[in-house]
């Protein structure tokens, strides 16, 4: 206990200015109470926060017991209490006055039942008791600081609190108020940003029956490595660090990677097929066959040439069976196929007449230009969505330490040799974090089972393509290896 008046003054105000600037809920909990206990030489005390009609313990302190309880434990210690007027920390919080007790074993004032309770338990013996509600501008009671058994400067014992203690305490608890109050914004507005951001993230999987859960395992994998090559003690990354800001922007980035594909159309993010669109134009193709089908067999069972039309029928058979095959996802084709697909196209089989054909022409360039699924025009509508994700997350005012966010979430399709997209961004220009991202999002595309394009590759396979990603200078060799290394599959490959 400071005993020092002026010297007191002095420290209520080097408190009081320290709490203004505490953005953590849980540490400024703590600090109010140790300040409040450093201030008048309480022995013990508890931090309760408003919730309702109920108070909740968050802070506990006990010399005697040796007890340093926050969150959680607190609340198992002691449970909440009602906001009424039977019990002192109720009635405080109730009609926002300040309550000293100099024994409550010799008061009838309140029901003291719950601090005997508690002293039957642990040995200890509760005397005196300052109760002050903590009062936001307004007048709204967001909280109480209960203070047990003031030591007395001369002998050390517990004893009632002095009036200039509570002087004391009433004033700096009305700046605590005020910092408990900027804290529990701060955090009210990071649940409000982490809901938008998960919301936004499950909005984006759930546009794509085909992709969901895309998003989500990307954020998770994204702050798993960061913390994977935070943890390294060896290697080229065993300097690398990240402290909790920079986590948060990490974690954010991965849930908003892909937010700018609100913009690309349903029917490109979920094309399994290259002949897939608003309608499946296989379809169409097919009944084209079998009505060629059809035909033969009815000129065969008629007796019409039966030998040529058969051949015809063979043919047709093949053909159709290749078409099917083009239709599927893959590399693009070869100029020997791209023949044999012209050929086809070009094909009446002795039935079509001369404007009709199995193929039209824009079937035809479809099969023979896509990558993948997708049409040369479909992929720039698919790449554009890091376009918008930059556009879109450049219009929200991140607070600084999250300032990053857009340029992360934006880069994931940046490669270190400067072929990624958009921009083209060599390695110069692409942060940790930035490669991080792009690690894991084309590791989660290898490894994901919900693609109607392609199944999930065997561990050697999507190690084999990392580390190739990795050994032309696409995907960062280091974060490679860090990654696999804590997915297990360093020795496969």
């Amino acid at each position: 206990m400071v005993a020092d008046e002026h010297a007191r003054l002095r420290r209520l105000i080097e408190v009081t200015t320290a709490l203004s600037v505490e953005r953590d809920l849980e540490v400024l909990l703590d600090r109010i109470l140790a300040c409040a206990r450093e201030l008048t030489g309480a022995d013990a005390g508890t931090v309760y926060t408003r919730e309702g009609d109920r108070l909740h313990p968050r802070v506990i302190h006990n010399d005697t017991l040796g007890l340093r309880l926050r969150a959680a434990q607190a609340e198992d210690r002691l449970g909440t209490v009602a906001v009424e007027p039977g019990n002192v920390s109720g009635y405080a919080a109730l009609h926002g006055k300040t309550v000293h007790v100099a024994d409550v074993y010799r008061s009838d004032e309140f029901d003291f039942q719950g601090p005997r309770r508690y002293d039957a338990q642990t040995g200890y013996r509760s005397r005196s008791m300052l109760v002050v509600p903590l009062t936001e501008p307004g007048g709204r009671v967001i909280g109480v600081l209960q203070l047990l058994n003031a030591r007395q400067a001369e002998t050390g014992q517990p004893g009632p609190f002095r009036d200039e203690d509570v002087e004391l305490v009433e004033a700096f608890a009305s700046g605590a108020a005020a910092a408990l109050r900027n804290a529990r914004l701060v955090e009210d507005l990071r649940a409000t940003l982490e809901g938008l951001v998960r919301a936004l993230g499950v909005a984006i999987d759930a546009k794509s029956r085909y992709t969901g859960n895309h998003v989500q395992r990307v954020a998770e994998l994204n702050v798993g490595l960061a913390q994977a090559i935070h943890r390294c003690e060896k290697g080229p990354l065993a300097g690398v660090r990240f402290g909790e800001e920079e986590l948060e922007e990490i974690r954010l980035a991965g849930w908003l990677h892909d937010i700018g594909k609100v913009t690309t159309p349903v029917y490109v993010m979920d094309k399994a097929n290259r002949l897939q669109g608003f309608f499946d134009r296989i379809e169409v193709i097919r009944e084209r066959f079998r009505r060629v089908e059809a035909v033969l067999l009815e000129r065969i069972r008629s007796g019409d040439d039966p030998a040529e039309n058969a051949r015809r029928l063979d043919a047709m058979r093949e053909d159709w069976a290749f078409v099917e095959a083009a239709n599927r996802p893959g590399p693009p084709m070869g100029p020997e196929q791209e023949r044999r697909l012209k050929r086809i196209a070009s094909e009446a089989y002795g039935v079509l007449g001369p404007e009709e054909r199995v193929l039209a022409p824009e079937e035809l360039e479809t099969l023979a230009r896509s990558r993948g699924s997708l049409t040369p025009e479909e992929m720039e509508q698919m790449r554009e969505h890091v376009v918008w994700t930059a556009r879109m997350l450049g219009q929200i005012p991140f607070p600084p330490h999250l300032s990053r966010v857009p340029e992360i979430a934006s880069a994931h399709h940046e490669r270190l040799d400067g072929t990624g997209y958009p921009e083209g961004r060599t390695a110069e220009d692409l942060p940790m974090a930035a490669r991080i991202l792009a690690a894991v999002d084309v590791f989660e595309a290898l490894t994901a089972a919900d693609r109607p394009y392609k199944p999930p590759l065997p561990p050697e396979r999507v190690v084999r393509i990392l580390r190739q990603d990795a050994a032309q200078r696409k995907l960062d060799p280091d974060v490679v290896e860090v990654l696999l290394e804590w997915q297990g599959l360093a020795e496969e490959g």
